[in-house]
């Protein structure tokens, strides 16, 4: 039984948009699930961020797990023996190969056989767990996570982890906003190191309060407030030298 696990900054991003009641129950889950081993029965957008969780958990026990049995073998193991003198004649042990270890066999010598490693093996079942949960991902999030650019361009650029709640802003902004504008304002957060979905929100709030309504007017507003700023920087160096 453990005493404590790594607790991920991303677990935290994802649960705290949630209702009160329902941010209790994953925290509930997740704490059964490594203290206890007790396998959550949960439904609706809890199951979908525990299926985007439980893989990272799984894995960060495999490692814990092994650590537990004493890590890799000592290199001494893998040497031959001195050979047994047995009356007048020397009896060599028996040594077995194979793809991943050279070990000896316990029958003839006593020594304890050496177990293969099982590090691609821990490897492939992280891989086939992290497309379970993208699979389950791609179903809560619908199609959109494909084929829609502006989510497309949230995932690779801004947050590779949304929230339910996130999507359903984007979204919304979609029915009275161009795409190519909204993009626009992902690009400019990412621009000036602001990866958050706050910082885009404002950026198209201004955007909407000046009348601003196509990508053409968002970079002429862009381009004027850059030369803008230039302005009073060489003012400002002007001033500080006099």
């Amino acid at each position: 039984m453990r005493d404590g696990f790594i607790f991920y900054r991303s677990f935290y991003e994802a649960i705290k948009e949630l209702d009160f009641d329902e941010q209790l129950t994953l925290y509930e889950a997740i704490f059964e699930y490594q203290f206890n081993e007790y396998e959550p029965h949960l439904d609706g957008i809890k199951k979908s961020i525990w299926l985007l969780i439980k893989p990272q958990l799984d894995a960060n026990n495999e490692r814990y797990e092994n650590g537990s049995k004493g890590g890799r073998p000592r290199r001494e193991r893998e040497k031959t023996p001195i050979e047994k003198t047995t009356g007048s004649k020397t009896k060599k042990p028996l040594v077995i190969e194979n793809e991943n270890h050279r070990f000896l066999n316990s029958k003839t010598n006593g020594y304890e056989i050496q177990k293969p490693k099982e590090k691609e093996k821990e490897k492939e079942n992280v891989k086939e767990k992290e497309k379970e949960a993208e699979a389950e991902k791609e179903k809560e999030f619908g199609s959109a996570s494909a084929t829609n650019k502006t989510i497309k361009f949230y995932l690779d650029n801004i947050n590779p982890m949304p929230t339910p709640r996130e999507v359903e802003i984007l979204e919304s902004y979609e029915n009275d906003t161009p795409e190519e504008l909204i993009q626009y304002a992902m690009e400019k957060a990412v621009e000036n190191k602001a990866r958050s979905l706050g910082y885009i929100k404002a950026i198209l709030n201004s955007w909407r309060a000046k009348g601003i309504t196509t990508l053409a007017e968002a970079k002429e507003e862009s381009k004027e407030k850059d030369e803008k700023q230039g302005r009073n920087s060489i003012h400002a160096g002007r001033v500080g030298t006099i």
